[in-house]
């Protein structure tokens, strides 16, 4: 019985990290289901309806491709990682058009999905100070999901409102 505890003490801890790497590996690939639907949706746009906004309070397409991808590179060195260095915000900043905006927004996400991999398991549970609040690396993870969500929504109604199905809807 002694034996059976002492494998069972030894195990639990491999038991626990191997459910963070499953953690992981699936929020990836949840990143990555969320960010492939804004691109196929951002190239169903037509380019004419980049700068359109519902009203003059809220972002245009181009601003909400903008701001996801910029976004991707934000939550970076909360998680430890190096922005890419040829990475510039002002250039993000300065993106135009829909070609342009939708390869922005490509570039961010392959970032995102070369990096979350490389995110140290063991570090989930501290604690990093955002400028909206403190949260474990694992909250941010979930934010960082949430975000590219919400946004992915947003596009949706967005096109709609346009008279664009989503290309997995039809």
């Amino acid at each position: 019985m002694k034996q059976i505890l002492y494998v069972l003490l030894i195990l639990l801890p491999l038991i626990g990290q191997a459910q963070e790497d499953v953690f992981l590996s699936e929020l990836q690939g949840m990143m990555k289901f969320n960010n492939d639907r804004i691109i196929e949706l951002a190239q169903a746009i037509p380019a004419e309806k980049f700068d359109w906004a519902p009203s003059e309070e809220v972002v245009d397409v181009r601003g909400i491709l903008k701001h996801v991808s910029g976004a991707i590179y934000f939550y970076a060195p909360y998680f430890g990682i190096d922005l890419p260095p040829d990475y510039d915000r002002t250039a993000l900043d300065g993106v135009t058009g829909k070609e342009a905006s939708i390869a922005a927004a490509q570039g961010a996400f392959a970032f995102a999905q070369e990096y979350l991999p490389q995110i140290d398991l063991t570090t989930l549970n501290q604690e990093v100070e955002l400028p909206f609040g403190k949260y474990s690396r694992r909250e941010l993870l979930f934010i960082m999901f949430e975000h590219s969500g919400e946004h992915k929504g947003q596009l949706i109604a967005y096109a709609r409102m346009n008279g664009v199905v989503p290309p997995w809807s039809k």
